[in-house]
This record gives C-alpha cells, structure tokens and sequence, in this order.
C-alpha cells in the first residue's frame, strides 16, 4: 500500500523540486533568457530535461553556475 502511495505522489514531488530549480534561476539570474510578452523564459523544463535559454555567453554562464549551485544544495555531484 505505502509503495502505491508514493508511486502515485512521485510525478507531483518532482514537480515541486524542479520548480524549486526555476525559481532559484529566475531569483539568482534576472532577465535571463529570451523574452515572451512580459514574462523572461530562463528555462524550459520537459519531463526530466532542462534546457537553459541565454543571448550572451555571461548570462549562460550565470545560468550554470545558478544550476551548479542547486545540484549542490541537493547532494547530486
């Protein structure tokens, strides 16, 4: 039963983590990324892919750096 349960909460529980990836890039980086209307687009996320979006080589490198730094707040290097 308890395994069902967290099979059925896995997709949401990741959800919730890489959307803590795209906050910290839109706080770490702002104005990153090409612009839609009003909103900057950082990042496109699509199942387990990220994608980061820059016009200048100082901002893809803030964009990996900022993405360095989450790996490492979660122990994944």
């Amino acid at each position: 039963m308890f395994s069902l349960f967290i099979h059925l909460l896995s997709p949401l529980l990741f959800g919730l983590f890489m959307d803590l990836l795209h906050e910290l890039l839109r706080q770490q980086v702002p104005g990153a990324g090409p612009v839609i209307g009003n909103l900057s687009v950082p990042d496109v996320m699509y199942a387990d892919d990220v994608n980061l979006l820059a016009w200048a080589a100082r901002r893809s490198q803030q964009l990996l750096d900022c993405l360095s730094l989450f790996c490492t707040l979660f122990d994944m290097v």
